[in-house]
């Protein structure tokens, strides 16, 4: 990679955080980082219960023979 192109990503790069940083991104990011985990733990837990109430419901099934 010649000099300059590694002098321009290297700026890309600072641009880049430079302004996620002054708005904020980051820290808005986190929280719906949070939020999302948050989310998929409550449907993990409601899929749980719904599974449990349909095993109840569930005859058993006895071989015979």
């Amino acid at each position: 990679m010649p000099a300059d192109a590694a002098l321009a990503t290297s700026l890309g790069a600072e641009v880049c955080t430079g302004w996620q940083k002054s708005s904020g991104y980051d820290r808005r990011a986190l929280a719906e980082a949070a939020m999302s985990r948050r989310q998929a733990t409550e449907v993990a837990i409601d899929v749980r219960g719904l599974n449990r109430m349909l095993e109840f419901g569930r005859p058993e099934s006895v071989r015979l023979a």
